[in-house]
C-alpha cells in the first residue's frame, strides 16, 4: 500500500513539474501584444536602447528587474521590497540607490532633492547609476558645483494620491527634503478610477476569507493553471468582482478622464501647501509616454496593444495639453511630454520605461527647469 502511494505522490510531483515548464515556455512566449515586457532576458533588439553594454549585462538587467517585488506599505499600499543585485539595488528604508547613494536621513549640510514617481521614475529597465534621479544628481552638482544629494522614492504604480501621502510621512517623520519633484502622467491614466493599484486584489483576498485552504491550494498547482483557463481559475478562487474600469459610467470617457486631471491638481495643490509649511520648494513634471508626440515608428514596442490595453493614456494626455493650452496648468508645473518629438531612435526599454539614453535626457531637462526657476545653493 505504501509503494502505491509513494508512487501516486511522485506522480503527481511529475506532473506537477511538467506543467510548470509548459507555464514557463508559455510565458516566454509573451508577446508584445499581451505584456508591456517582452524579454525576460537578452535579445538583439535592445542593444540599440543599451547601446553601452554587453549582451551579460542586457541579461543581467533584465533579469533584476524582473525579479523585483512588492511589500505591503500601511496607509500606501505597496512598495519595492529591498533588494539587492548587480544593478537594482532598493534601500530597506523605501528609496532607490542612486548613484553614489547619500546617507540617509538627509544632511541638512547639503541640498537634498527628493524625487517621487512610479516605475518610470524608479527606473525600472535600466540600472542604479541610469536612473532619472541618478542624472539629475550629476547634472546638479556639475552645473551648481556644491553637494547635491537625490533620493530615487520612484515606485512602481504610484500616482499623485500615492506620492502626496508618501511626502506627508517623509516631513512629518523629519525626513525633509530642500526640493521635490513629483514625475507623473502616465499613472494617473493608468488608475484614472482613483483607486490604487491592488485595490482589487486586496478586494478578492478579503472576500475569500470562506473559501476552504486545501482548496486554494489544489487551485494554486501548476497543472490547476495550466488546464483552468485564466478566468475561469480566477473566478473559481476567488469570488467574481466586477472591475471598475468596465462599464459605460466607469469607463475611461472624456468625464471621467477629466476628473482623473482634476484630481492630479487637487493632489498637486495639497502638496503644495504641506511643501510651503516646510519650506519645501517643488517642481511637478509632466512625462514622455510613448503614445503621446512620438514617432512610433522607432520603438522597439510598436507591436505592444495600448489601444487594447491602456486606450486611456493617449487620451488622457490629449486632455492634459488642451487643459496646458487653456492655461490650467501653469506655475510650478513642467511640461516634458513634448520633450520627444522630433526624436528618430527607440527611447524605451519596454511598452512605457525608459531607456538610459531617455532617462539621462529627462534628468537633464528638470535639472535645467530646476536651475533656472530656483535658487540652488548651499543651505
Amino acid at each position: 500500500m505504501s509503494v502505491i502511494v509513494m508512487n501516486v505522490i511522485l506522480l503527481l510531483i511529475g506532473i506537477n513539474v511538467c506543467a510548470w515548464v509548459i507555464l514557463e515556455v508559455k510565458q516566454k512566449a509573451n508577446t508584445h501584444s499581451s505584456t508591456p515586457y517582452k524579454y525576460r532576458g537578452y535579445e538583439k533588439s535592445l542593444e540599440a536602447v543599451y547601446p553601452n553594454f554587453t549582451v551579460e549585462q542586457i541579461d543581467r538587467v533584465c533579469k533584476d528587474t524582473r525579479r523585483l517585488h512588492m511589500q505591503y506599505e500601511p496607509f500606501l499600499q505597496h512598495r519595492e521590497a529591498p533588494f539587492k543585485s548587480e544593478f537594482v539595488n532598493v534601500d530597506k528604508r523605501g528609496f532607490r540607490i542612486t548613484k553614489d547613494q547619500a546617507e540617509f536621513p538627509p544632511d541638512s549640510k547639503h541640498v537634498n532633492v527628493f524625487v517621487f514617481g512610479g516605475s518610470t521614475a524608479f527606473g525600472y529597465g535600466v540600472v542604479d547609476g541610469d536612473t532619472i534621479a541618478s542624472g539629475l544628481q550629476d547634472y546638479l552638482r556639475r552645473t551648481r558645483g556644491i553637494q547635491v544629494n537625490v533620493y530615487n522614492f520612484g515606485r512602481a504604480h504610484y500616482a499623485s494620491t500615492q506620492e502626496k501621502l508618501l511626502f506627508e510621512q517623509l516631513v512629518l517623520a523629519g525626513q525633509i527634503p530642500n526640493i521635490a519633484v513629483f514625475i507623473d502622467g502616465l499613472n494617473e491614466f493608468v488608475h484614472y478610477d482613483g483607486n490604487l493599484a491592488f485595490t482589487n486584489v486586496l478586494q478578492k483576498f478579503f472576500e475569500s476569507g470562506d473559501i476552504p485552504p486545501e482548496r486554494k491550494i489544489l487551485l494554486r498547482l501548476p497543472i490547476s493553471k495550466l488546464l483552468i483557463p485564466d478566468r475561469a481559475y480566477r473566478l473559481s478562487l476567488w469570488e467574481d468582482l466586477p472591475n471598475p474600469n468596465q462599464g459605460v459610467e466607469n469607463g475611461p470617457t472624456e468625464r471621467n478622464l477629466s476628473k482623473a486631471l482634476d484630481r492630479y491638481l487637487a493632489n498637486k495643490g495639497r502638496i503644495e501647501k504641506l511643501a510651503k509649511e516646510f519650506g519645501v520648494k517643488t517642481l511637478f513634471v509632466w512625462q514622455p509616454v510613448p503614445v503621446y508626440n512620438y514617432d512610433m515608428t522607432h520603438h522597439l514596442f510598436v507591436r505592444y496593444d495600448y489601444e487594447g490595453s491602456y486606450p486611456q493614456v493617449k487620451a488622457g494626455y490629449t486632455i492634459a495639453a488642451k487643459r496646458l493650452k487653456d492655461g490650467g496648468l501653469s506655475g510650478n508645473f513642467f511640461w516634458a511630454a513634448d520633450m520627444q518629438a522630433n526624436s528618430k531612435e527607440p527611447l524605451y526599454v519596454s511598452a512605457f520605461h525608459y531607456s538610459p539614453k531617455m532617462s539621462a535626457d529627462i534628468a537633464q531637462s528638470i535639472g535645467a527647469q530646476l536651475v533656472d526657476r530656483m535658487a540652488i545653493s548651499r543651505p
